[in-house]
């Protein structure tokens, strides 16, 4: 609903700080997998966000929704490569923007969260996130030499954050 019904409105209003200039809002999945979240009444710790769900919204409150039926994404298959997953990724959402920052420092906070739990560990229905950060000076594996800041801290190799890297039993 508005004013939160468009990517860039959600980046420069919830997802983004103060001064911050963005541009080239793109997204997959924006009708039935994005959306913003009030978390005042939670305890998630967070007062509000950005969701990105490849189950659709509905899966938050209501089960399992539509999610975006875009097969697909070649960053987030290199990441799941590093924990021996070779298989396509189903249900892909995506929020994508430029950004310039103010400081010589970034912080983005996110939550990670799957219905998969426990029943799906290392296993084709593996849900997984990236946050892939490209731009001068950074020289990384994905698209446009990003890297993903989305990954399982002091694990050697650096895993990524997926239902079989972070479960109850690992991580």
């Amino acid at each position: 609903n508005p004013p939160f019904d468009t990517e860039q409105n959600l980046v420069t209003n919830v997802l983004l700080g103060e001064g911050i200039v963005a541009s080239n809002f793109s997204s997959v999945g924006f009708a039935n997998g994005i959306g913003y979240f009030d978390g005042n009444i939670s305890n998630i710790g967070f007062t509000e966000g950005v969701i990105l769900s490849t189950g659709g919204l509905e899966l938050v409150t209501n089960g399992f929704g539509v999610g975006s039926a875009v097969s697909g994404d070649s960053d987030l298959e290199l990441a799941l490569n590093a924990i021996n997953l070779t298989w396509g990724v189903n249900n892909v959402t995506v929020l994508e923007f430029d950004f310039i920052p103010t400081s010589d420092s970034v912080n983005f906070g996110f939550i990670f969260a799957s219905d998969e739990y426990l029943t799906w560990i290392n296993s084709s229905y593996n849900d997984a996130f990236g946050l892939f950060l490209s731009g001068p000076g950074i020289s990384g594996p994905y698209s446009n030499n990003a890297i993903n800041l989305a990954f399982v801290p002091n694990s050697v190799p650096q895993l990524p954050v997926t239902v079989s890297s972070v479960n109850n039993v690992l991580n």
